[in-house]
């Protein structure tokens, strides 16, 4: 085991991540605009995640797993206790309260529910760009026919007018199922729930199909401010569309129960996950480990190109190489949220410094927004993408000389980003972290079938053992798994 300088000196490579948590606890409702309750509740993850996992997972010949970053963690039942520090032992880590739930839902988007998310898209672009100029382009029909096009929608009939008052109405009608969603949801009616996401999905699309005729209509007429409100108002349904289409594949997909636990993780906390099966993580006998996760993927659909996540058996050499891959993916989703959280303070000096009058900070300011133009045309989230389209209308109001529809564009941006893109961090960090406990219950698990077969059934000491199984057990008692480190 450690001995208490080498603990010290982990302790102080934790400081200064310390005094970094608490300056980002000032700064962030500066940056991003949250609110005290939020910025707490960021500020608190900063401080007990990845930075200290560098020294809670390292190189230690597989004896122990210092479990909490302070002196003071509970007594885990160790023989030889030191500060911070506990035995990998069977008794010391346990799993309780265990509980039959029904298996999260791990089936990649259908085609229909990539090219509604891209449609919308196109629109806030259209949307975006028409604002910034202040007029309807030459080539608005065909923009939106290309719209049309992408999600196959007939246009409206030619003899029937398109009325906005009826474009309410199916607002309403929409509005109206919602409450017996609740009660088919509460009564678990399969067959009312589908029933209904098939209602919802036949007026949104009628309402789509509507607001572009709309749309059409106001281009017509040189209405810009109608035609705004008409594609707006069909980004929004198409929106809308998605959530339907969404629950729609997760109902079609039938799932079972699976075990739901309580576990310590490698910092020491007791964390809810679910048993390897849960996750779709499936060991072979020999060693390799399939996990089943998303991964972006670059397809063609329709003559369309759109990444998106698709679940893909992602295999690993051994148990231990997915949990190292589980928390490098954990560091590097701190380094995106750091990363978000330096765009948008980037932004807010942008908008500062277009707001002063010399063209020498204009300048400054354009090269700063250019780059972060780059760096959000690189993502390929939601959020990302939207505040790329945002932040493109920007640029180019800058070079129109329209410095107010710049700053609202930039005001733009930065939100879709903290409203989107953090929680969506915060959501996908808390699914990761719970499926690396139970990566982390198993060795443990593997770890006390080791210690047993040996104290039990291994031979006396310059004996070979017999059997697959004892010379397993001898193996990883010799050797123990190989632990990894999460920093150079």
């Amino acid at each position: 085991m450690r001995n208490e300088s080498d603990h010290r000196s982990c302790k102080a490579r934790r400081a200064p991540f310390s005094e970094i948590g608490r300056l980002l606890a000032v700064a962030l409702p500066l940056t991003l605009g949250l609110d005290s309750t939020s910025s707490n509740r960021l500020h608190s993850q900063l401080l007990t995640t990845w930075p200290s996992l560098a020294c809670r997972i390292d190189r230690m010949n597989g004896e122990a797993l210092p479990p909490r970053a302070l002196d003071s963690g509970p007594d885990f039942g160790t023989d030889e206790p030191s500060p911070g520090w506990v035995r990998l032992r069977a008794g010391v880590y346990h799993s309780a309260n265990r509980n039959d739930v029904r298996k999260p839902v791990r089936v990649t988007e259908s085609d229909l529910e990539s090219l509604t998310e891209q449609g919308a898209l196109e629109l806030l672009r259209i949307n975006r760009q028409w604002d910034t100029s202040g007029k309807i382009p030459e080539n608005a029909v065909s923009q939106l026919q290309a719209v049309r096009d992408l999600l196959k929608i007939a246009a409206w009939p030619a003899d029937q007018p398109p009325d906005s008052k009826r474009s309410r109405v199916i607002a309403r009608e929409v509005d109206a199922i919602s409450k017996p969603f609740r009660d088919a949801q509460a009564e678990n009616n399969q067959d009312q729930l589908n029933a209904l996401n098939a209602v919802a999905q036949r007026l949104l699309d009628e309402r789509v199909r509507l607001q572009l005729a709309l749309a059409e209509r106001s281009v017509g007429r040189k209405n810009i401010s109608a035609a705004l409100a008409a594609v707006i108002g069909a980004a929004n349904t198409l929106d809308r569309k998605h959530i339907e289409l969404y629950w729609e594949r997760v109902r079609s997909y039938k799932t079972g129960r699976v075990r739901k636990f309580e576990a310590v993780d490698w910092l020491g906390e007791a964390t809810e996950t679910l048993e390897l099966e849960g996750w779709d993580i499936r060991e072979k006998a020999l060693g390799p480990v399939a996990s089943l996760q998303q991964r972006f993927k670059t397809r063609v659909i329709q003559g369309v190109t759109v990444t998106r996540r698709e679940w893909t058996n992602i295999v690993y050499d051994s148990i231990l190489e997915a949990f190292r891959s589980q928390i490098h993916t954990l560091e590097s989703q701190q380094d995106d949220l750091f990363d978000i959280i330096d765009q948008g303070a980037q932004m807010r000096h942008v908008e500062l410094r277009l707001t002063r009058p010399s063209s020498a900070a204009k300048r400054k300011a354009l090269k700063h927004l250019d780059d972060i133009h780059a760096w959000a045309k690189r993502g390929h989230v939601k959020g990302k993408k939207y505040a790329e389209a945002e932040l493109q209308e920007a640029l180019n109001a800058i070079s129109d000389g329209h410095v107010d529809k710049a700053l609202e564009r930039i005001a733009a941006a930065r939100k879709v980003l903290r409203d989107s893109r953090l929680p969506e961090i915060e959501r996908i960090r808390t699914i990761d972290h719970q499926r690396a406990t139970a990566l982390l219950d198993q060795i443990r698990h593997e770890h006390q079938w080791a210690d047993d077969v040996r104290e039990r059934a291994v031979p006396a000491p310059g004996r070979p053992p017999r059997g697959i199984a004892l010379q397993k057990a001898a193996d990883r008692r010799r050797h123990g798994p190989e632990p990894y480190c999460t920093h150079t």
